[in-house]
């Protein structure tokens, strides 16, 4: 896989997203991130634009807590996605929950857990 260069933001509160676009573009060279606020129109898109022709990881940054549809029910429906679909799109989990979320999903399509806010060491640490 290539290095990443595009990313989808999910997140219910706007100004998570506009923290975690200005940090991406302050990091990553030529980023192209794609934000949602609500999870349902993220995964709309996915259906739409996945698999993409070129061989790159994208990493998606999903909030769980939503509402309409939460980042639980995003990640079920993620999983009746194609193979060729999930294979190129990496989930990190981003919460407010000082610990992490008390959670456990039985695949292995959630990469990691990071607190939130999203900081610059947290997107070094995912492109490279």
């Amino acid at each position: 896989m290539e290095k990443t260069k595009t990313f989808i933001l999910i997140d219910d509160d706007p100004t998570n997203i506009l923290i975690g676009e200005t940090t991406i573009w302050r990091l990553v060279n030529d980023a192209k991130v794609i934000s949602f606020t609500k999870a349902v129109e993220g995964l709309a898109y996915i259906k739409q634009h996945y698999p993409l022709k070129e061989n790159e990881q994208t990493i998606l940054l999903l909030d769980l807590e939503m509402p309409i549809m939460t980042g639980y029910e995003f990640i079920n429906e993620f999983m009746k996605l194609d193979e060729s679909i999930r294979k190129q799109i990496k989930i990190i989990v981003v919460s407010a929950a000082i610990n992490g979320p008390n959670i456990q999903f039985s695949s292995n399509c959630v990469s990691r857990f990071i607190s939130k806010p999203l900081l610059e060491e947290h997107v070094r640490s995912m492109v490279e």
